[in-house]
């Protein structure tokens, strides 16, 4: 019967990370144009199913038979292989994400995440910086200047604002003094000052500001969509690509915001806890009434339950700032990169090693 268990606890986790994390993809569209057209007083998809809600379904099988064109182009392998280096990258990265409480289950210990590694915010901030390869080879091998430019201007912001991100994630290292995503989000469980919950966003608020923006600009969101800028370069890097590279390119788009999403939980926003509860007294509040391996399981369960508000909450702000905020000019985005974040983030970096180095002489 353990060994069962095991087998389903094994098997059961990456399958639930699965298809979470793809329905969220899915429904992000149809959240997204939803959302536009109530603030540009329009209705928005409402064929598919009852108020549209089965429109993703029917997008997805069309790109799952629209004809594939592919471009007469030298790079016909690079143009192929680009759209999946975006996406296998991009999830890759979401598989180290932890997504809740790890517990003890009929004595099988069971870790909410695909990758239960002790080094995850390295893991993550390796896997997600390789996608920018996979825009540039796609960029270039395309044959055509739109594509090109795209790839182009992807490449010099994703290099830019990799550095205030990176700067602010070695920032929440050093506040936590660990580089396990899951010991970060259960060291801002308590108070902090008595009355403030022990969140990231409390304990380092200008790194909060600097790792939103930079995170915008990750995943080439309005107002630093500049990569895709309709208007001038038609789509950008994925102007040439259709039917389901178009489709890998789209969820890896979407997937690079839940990752994002993810990570301000994990270090701001206390990933799966609630504010003033610790698990463990939750975890004897349910063992009161229910054996001790189900109240475990039931508390996994809810606090899971937190951490995908949380994270559907700042994705909310994602799609919300895109009907919101006019698109940056490309010198602004570098000037806002380089004469801002960058100095702030440095700033910030050389004050909290400085406290850390002060309170632990």
């Amino acid at each position: 019967m353990k060994m069962v268990v095991q087998y389903i606890v094994y098997l059961g986790v990456p399958l639930i990370f699965l298809a979470v994390v793809f329905t969220i993809v899915a429904y992000l569209s149809y959240v997204e144009r939803k959302m536009g057209a109530f603030m540009q007083i329009r209705v928005g998809p409402n064929r598919a199913g009852p108020w549209g809600i089965l429109q993703p379904i029917a997008d997805a099988i069309k790109f799952l038979f629209k004809e594939d064109v592919i471009v007469d182009t030298k790079d016909k392998a690079l143009y192929v292989f680009a759209p999946a280096i975006i996406f296998i990258a991009t999830f890759v990265a979401l598989a180290a994400l932890p997504f809740g409480m790890s517990f003890s289950f009929m004595g099988i210990n069971v870790e909410m995440n695909v990758v239960n590694i002790s080094v995850g915010v390295l893991f993550v901030v390796a896997f997600s910086g390789i996608a920018v390869y996979g825009i540039v080879l796609g960029g270039w091998a395309s044959g055509s200047k739109y594509p090109l430019l795209g790839a182009m201007r992807s490449a010099a912001q994703v290099l830019s604002y990799e550095v205030p991100l990176t700067l602010t994630i070695a920032i929440m290292v050093l506040t936590y003094n660990t580089f396990d995503l899951t010991k970060i989000a259960d060291l801002q469980q308590g108070t902090l000052l008595g009355f403030l919950p022990r969140w990231g966003v409390f304990l380092q608020p200008v790194a909060f500001l600097v790792f939103i923006a930079s995170a915008f600009a990750e995943a080439n969101r309005i107002p630093f969509d500049l990569p895709e800028e309709e208007s001038v370069l038609v789509s950008g890097y994925h102007t040439e690509y259709s039917s389901m590279k178009f489709a890998m390119l789209f969820m890896a788009e979407y997937g690079h915001m839940i990752l994002a999403s993810g990570l301000i939980v994990l270090f701001f926003l206390g990933g799966w806890h609630l504010p003033y509860i610790n698990a463990s007294s939750i975890v004897s509040a349910f063992a009161a009434i229910i054996p001790a391996d189900w109240a475990r399981l039931v508390t996994a369960l809810l606090l899971f339950g937190v951490f995908f508000v949380k994270v559907c909450a700042v994705l909310f702000v994602y799609v919300w700032a895109r009907w919101t905020f006019p698109r940056f000019r490309f010198d602004q985005l570098m000037s806002i990169c380089w004469k801002v974040l960058v100095p702030v983030s440095m700033v910030d970096l050389v004050i909290t090693a400085g406290v850390i180095t002060w309170l632990y002489a």
